[in-house]
């Protein structure tokens, strides 16, 4: 016979001990609830774990841990699909991979290079929603010239 005691052999146990915060299970339940079942995103580190996880929707990449076989194959439809201006290009690369979401985050901006528009000056939404409705204006204007 086996046994498994996940407090002595699984070294990610504690990890999984706290509830999830209230924004992430409504985000999921969003997703789950508004994308079709076989909907494929290109995410965050964060989100690429709980978007498979509490909404049971693929991804392209889940970080670098584990890597498919062609890990950098797909590195790089995540930087065209990001980066590139070329519409025929993004939707090729979209379409290789059948993307049909991007479930981007501050994280994955700054990883390539991009500015996030409105930074809030507190941590809650409130704060990001008034500060971005004071700035789209701007951010409207500085787009417009790019």
């Amino acid at each position: 016979p086996a046994s498994w005691d996940p407090p002595t052999m699984d070294r990610y146990f504690r990890w999984c001990l706290p509830p999830l915060r209230p924004k992430v299970l409504a985000y999921g339940a969003w997703v789950r609830e508004h994308t079709p079942k076989d909907a494929v995103f290109v995410a965050g580190n964060e989100a690429s774990i709980w978007i498979p996880g509490l909404a049971g929707r693929r991804v392209l990449l889940t970080g670098a841990s584990r890597p498919p076989r062609d890990y950098e194959a797909r590195k790089q439809a995540e930087r065209t699909l990001l980066l590139s201006r070329d519409p025929e290009r993004i939707r090729e690369t979209a379409r290789r991979y059948g993307v049909d979401y991007l479930a981007i985050d501050r994280e994955m901006l700054l990883e390539y290079g991009l500015k996030p528009d409105v930074e809030p000056s507190r941590p809650k939404l409130g704060y990001l929603v008034k500060e971005a409705a004071e700035k789209s204006e701007e951010i409207l204007w500085n787009r417009k010239a790019i």
